[in-house]
């Protein structure tokens, strides 16, 4: 090989240590710029998911106890029945949709900010 006249041919022992061979911060994310920008995006982006999760969540438990007070106070006890029988309103379901959605997003979210740490890779699973 022309190239191989001036390169060392011996070949650096392999890394059996798996933390270090699967460290992507200290190889990489540390050093580029680009990806500690997205790392920072990503980690304001799950805040604010979970922020979202917790307003959404509050508003249900809100709307929920607006509408059981309002059909108390509107009809007769014997009408309403119990409080604790009534069905939650439309309004609450989406909020607790929309908390669900936001806390599995922020989930989500932080499991990937995790792959600028650590990449674990195997052969094997690749199926």
């Amino acid at each position: 090989i022309p190239w191989a006249d001036g390169s060392n041919a011996e070949l650096p022992p392999p890394q059996r240590d798996k933390q270090q061979l699967f460290d992507v911060w200290t190889t990489h994310t540390q050093h580029c710029r680009v990806c500690q920008d997205a790392l920072k995006n990503i980690n304001r982006a799950t805040i604010f998911a979970y922020i979202g999760a917790v307003v959404c969540l509050t508003l249900g438990i809100i709307i929920d106890a607006r509408t059981v007070a309002m059909t108390v106070a509107s009809q007769t006890p014997e009408a309403t029945g119990s409080w604790l029988t009534m069905a939650p309103s439309g309004g609450f379901w989406v909020a607790i949709a929309g908390a669900i959605i936001l806390g599995l997003g922020g989930y989500l979210l932080k499991k990937l900010s995790r792959l600028f740490y650590v990449y674990e890779f195997e052969h094997s699973h690749n199926d």
